[in-house]
C-alpha cells in the first residue's frame, strides 16, 4: 500500500503510515471511545449568564473571529455557566480565547464546582489571546458544567469586562503531564 504525506483527510488523500499508527491503530481512545466527544468547544455567546447583565456581541475587525461576547455594564461577581459533554476519565487542557485590554477583569474558572484557575485578561493594549489553564481530570460522568466568575480586576484595569469568543478543551497527549 502506498501512503502520502502530509496527510490531508479533507481532500481524501491517503494517510501516512506514521499518522495512521499514531492516531488510529495505536490510539486506544480512538478504538474504545470513538463515540464520545474528546474535544469540547463552547462558544461564549451560548453561555448562560446567572449573575449580571446579558451578553452583548462586540464586533472587532482586528480579532480573528471578528466578534467577541461580553456583558455590558460589567461588575465584580458577574457569573456565566456552560454545560459540555466529553469522554470521561481523561486529562484535558483548558483554553479561553478572547481579547485582552485595559478595561478587562480577572476570571475565575470552575469545572463541576472545582476551582481550576484565575485568568487575568488585562493588558496594555487590546490583543487577541488564547489563555491556557490546566490540566484537569474529568473524572466520571459525561456531562460537566463550566462556571466563570469575574473576580476583581488588575490594578491597571479600568473595568471588569471579560471579552471571550470561545472556551475549549483539548485532551492531553502522552507526556503532557
Amino acid at each position: 500500500m502506498v501512503w502520502t504525506d502530509p496527510p490531508d483527510w479533507a481532500n481524501n488523500q491517503s494517510v501516512g503510515a506514521y499518522a495512521f499508527n499514531r492516531y488510529v491503530r495505536d490510539n486506544l481512545r480512538h478504538l474504545y471511545y470513538n463515540a464520545w466527544n474528546e474535544r469540547a468547544q463552547m462558544w461564549h455567546e451560548a453561555s448562560i449568564v446567572t449573575v449580571g447583565n446579558p451578553l452583548a456581541r462586540v464586533v472587532n475587525g482586528a480579532y480573528y473571529n471578528t466578534y467577541i461576547m461580553r456583558q455590558d455594564a460589567p461588575a465584580d461577581g458577574d457569573t456565566f455557566t456552560h454545560a459540555f459533554c466529553i469522554a470521561p476519565g481523561f486529562y484535558y487542557k483548558f483554553y479561553v480565547e478572547g481579547l485582552t485590554g485595559t478595561a478587562q477583569g480577572k476570571l475565575d474558572i470552575f469545572v463541576d464546582d472545582v476551582y481550576l484557575n484565575t485568568i487575568d485578561m488585562y493588558a496594555a493594549s487590546s490583543t487577541p489571546v488564547s489563555h491556557y489553564s490546566g490540566p484537569f481530570f474529568t473524572g466520571r460522568g459525561l456531562r460537566h458544567v463550566l462556571t466563570g466568575v469575574v473576580n476583581g480586576k488588575n490594578a491597571g484595569s479600568s473595568n471588569y469586562y471579560i471579552s471571550l469568543s470561545k472556551i475549549f478543551l483539548v485532551p492531553l497527549e502522552e507526556g503532557d503531564l
